[in-house]
C-alpha cells in the first residue's frame, strides 16, 4: 500500500509541475 500511495504522490506532483509551468508560460 505505502508503494502505490508513493505513487500517486509522484503522479500528482509531476501533474502539479506541469500545470505550473502551463501557467508560468501562459503568464508570460
Amino acid at each position: 500500500v505505502n508503494r502505490t500511495k508513493s505513487r500517486w504522490k509522484c503522479i500528482l506532483k509531476d501533474g502539479i509541475m506541469r500545470l505550473n509551468n502551463k501557467d508560468i508560460l501562459f503568464t508570460k
